[in-house]
């Protein structure tokens, strides 16, 4: 299998590298570029799974000119008053592309030929656009697809013959979040029957088998009265009816077929005792990574050992429903093996720490549109790439889903502004906010991050003598924000300004600071002490920039 994996992966692929789409859902217009693997972060209806199923319905559900794969809320609409029929046509365009120069295998070359064009760098590309919306002289919504020139206009009408072409040569494959073990692995489950063919055995072998499973019937038959009571009496139909010829009834107690006992193959797995459970009745996420991974030994059985020229594009949304951290971590490496190409999208930052952060895309709705947002790693230094790989993708892959960081130098700062949030009664979980501190981080590289990511980010630090390092790494990535948007430097040492606003008596000689910010947190939310004014307006900046 293993020789087999690695001749798979040497093959070059025709990539799905580009998408554009255009009123579709809750997308105005959108650009994303592909990779590999592709990951899709972002909230709620951000437009992850608009994108996954923009994919899905083009090249795998349309057939051909007015296909009906669009329904009613798939138009966009403005706004609550809008209708379907007055909706901006959706439109998406897909290009495929060549790796390198003839690089395409011979096979899709002779597949795809009608529609492959050849760009500017020698690579060829395939190019699709399908564009669905009312039509007031057809009284109807007319979906259309054609294939395009280098140039993207229009060349070659996707008849059913050339959609069909395209599907063969790049197949489609949606797995939801919702993986049910008992529909996946049933006899008619998409991935397991492919695996339940009793053409797989040798002939020779299915007739010995079906000879013992007809002797072991008439023995089980012989040794159950009430089933051979049952057959004897309805050998007395044939006084009235005239039956073929052979036996007049028989009863299967055994399937006596090869293709009917295999199609009642079912997987058990090993409880903590020991028993063998069915894999229907195990947890959810022993379910989920079941179907995961009978997927990709589907995948790997139609590609064959020798590999074959069309290369699968999986859309996969949230591998790790039900999965325990733990297994979320290394669930992406198991993921990165499918063959071909694949589009994730997730609410995982334990994912996302198993993840080239190249990969991931940043959905943030925004003005009302959706904008995608990701990683230029190679605008920072090989030192400030491991910083980010170590404490952020790593360490805290959840940052990347915040609506706003609040960056500060120490630990004092992270229990006071978490303090302070829950005595004003703030929940900065459920505005985006997460804390970020970075005294041991390259403050570029938190503020880069940010910026390369689309998440505001707002600063606070001391006056002290290293304020300097954290003023210049500010300024430098503001991006034309204004600075007051980004950084503050409201007090000169924070112990020194919370015994000038009513907590003097907790710094007694040789206190902890850790401590006695824990126990002035403590009188703010008891409400025995203010929350100073400055504390105050740090958390309303921080839940304002997430709320913009």
């Amino acid at each position: 299998m293993r020789a087999a994996q690695t001749a798979q992966s040497d093959r070059a692929e025709f990539r799905l590298t580009h998408l554009r789409i255009q009123n579709f859902r809750c997308i105005r217009d959108l650009t994303l570029e592909l990779d590999e693997t592709t990951v899709l972060i972002g909230e709620n209806n951000s437009g992850k799974t608009a994108v996954l199923k923009a994919i899905e319905l083009c090249l795998d559900r349309l057939r051909g000119p007015n296909s009906k794969v669009f329904d009613d809320f798939d138009y966009h609409l403005v706004d609550e008053s809008a209708a379907p029929e007055g909706a901006d046509p959706i439109e998406i365009e897909l290009r495929f592309r060549e790796p390198a120069p003839e690089s395409l295998p011979v096979e899709l070359q002779e597949d795809l030929a009608e529609v492959l064009v050849r760009l500017d760098d020698d690579r060829r590309q395939a190019a699709l656009r399908v564009t669905s919306g009312y039509d007031p002289d057809e009284t109807d919504f007319v979906t259309r697809a054609v294939f395009l020139d280098a140039e993207g206009d229009a060349m070659q009408v996707a008849t059913p013959a050339l959609l069909a072409a395209f599907r063969r040569s790049l197949p489609v494959h949606f797995l939801s979040a919702l993986r049910d073990a008992g529909r996946h692995f049933a006899a008619r489950g998409p991935f397991w029957r492919e695996f339940l063919s009793s053409t797989d055995l040798a002939e020779a072998d299915r007739e010995l088998f079906e000879t013992e499973l007809a002797g072991l019937n008439q023995r089980l038959i012989q040794a159950h009265p009430p089933l051979r009571e049952v057959r004897d009496h309805l050998v007395g139909a044939g006084k009235v009816v005239t039956f073929g010829s052979g036996d007049a009834v028989t009863v299967d107690a055994l399937p006596a077929r090869a293709a009917a006992i295999l199609s009642q193959a079912r997987v058990n797995m090993a409880s903590r005792s020991g028993a063998s459970i069915p894999l229907e009745r195990q947890g959810e996420g022993t379910q989920s990574l079941a179907v995961l991974l009978l997927f990709d030994a589907y995948l790997r059985r139609r590609l064959g050992p020798e590999g074959v020229a069309a290369q699968p594009i999986t859309i996969l949304e949230e591998p790790e429903a039900h999965l325990h951290p733990a297994a979320v971590r290394v669930l992406m490496d198991a993921v990165r093996d499918f063959p071909g190409q694949k589009v994730v999208s997730t609410h995982s930052g334990d994912l996302i720490g198993g993840v080239d952060p190249a990969c991931v895309r940043r959905l943030v709705h925004r003005d009302g549109r959706v904008r995608a947002y990701r990683a230029e790693l190679a605008t920072m230094s090989a030192k400030d790439r491991r910083t980010f790989e170590r404490t952020i993708r790593r360490g805290r892959g959840d940052l990347l889903f915040a609506r706003c960081w609040l960056v500060y130098e120490g630990e004092t700062e992270a229990i006071l502004f978490r303090g302070v949030a829950e005595a004003l009664g703030v929940n900065l979980d459920r505005h985006g906010v997460a804390g970020l501190q970075c005294a041991e981080i390259t403050p570029a590289v938190v503020f880069q991050t940010a910026n390369q990511f689309g998440i505001p980010w707002y600063l606070v630090y001391d006056g002290d003598k290293g304020r300097r390092k954290y003023e210049r790494a500010a300024m430098d990535n503001l991006n034309g924000v204004d600075p007051a948007d980004r950084c503050a430097c409201p007090y000169p040492n924070m112990e020194e300004f919370l015994k000038t606003n009513g907590f003097a008596d907790l710094y007694q000689k040789d206190v902890n600071k850790l401590a006695a910010a824990k126990r002035a947190v403590d009188r703010m939310v008891d409400r025995d002490t203010a929350v100073p004014e400055t504390l105050k307006e740090i958390i309303e900046k921080a839940v304002s920039l997430a709320e913009k």
